[in-house]
């Protein structure tokens, strides 16, 4: 779920873990975004984690990340940061480890935001 509205920063993505397994755990979901129109930044970056309490097995929460206006701006030098109108979040338990993605557009920064 993306909810831009009632969100402290820019974009808040909120995300439903569950626990499959046969044995009690937590999880550490992390989110990674990429820039798909800027053909210079870096494939994935790590830009938020949370960890879940302690799932029984079949039960579920839901971990929210909150995505700033840094968050979802690339860098580039001599022109510094740059919000982009379009990113890609991957969430999973690892880099190696995507269980799901989700192409966001960015609502439009205010006149005079700092990034």
């Amino acid at each position: 779920q993306v909810d831009p509205v009632g969100c402290p920063t820019r974009l808040c993505v909120s995300v439903a873990v569950r626990n499959e397994g046969k044995f009690p755990g937590s999880e550490v979901a992390q989110a990674y975004l990429s820039f798909p129109k800027d053909p210079h930044a870096p494939s994935r970056v790590l830009r938020g984690f949370e960890k879940t309490t302690v799932l029984q097995p079949g039960d579920e929460e839901t971990v929210t990340f909150a995505l700033s206006d840094r968050d979802l701006s690339t860098y580039a030098v001599g022109k510094g940061w740059a919000l982009q109108s379009e990113a890609k979040i991957l969430v999973g338990s690892s880099s190696a480890d995507m269980r799901g993605e989700l192409l966001l557009q960015v609502p439009a920064a205010a006149a005079g935001v700092a990034l």
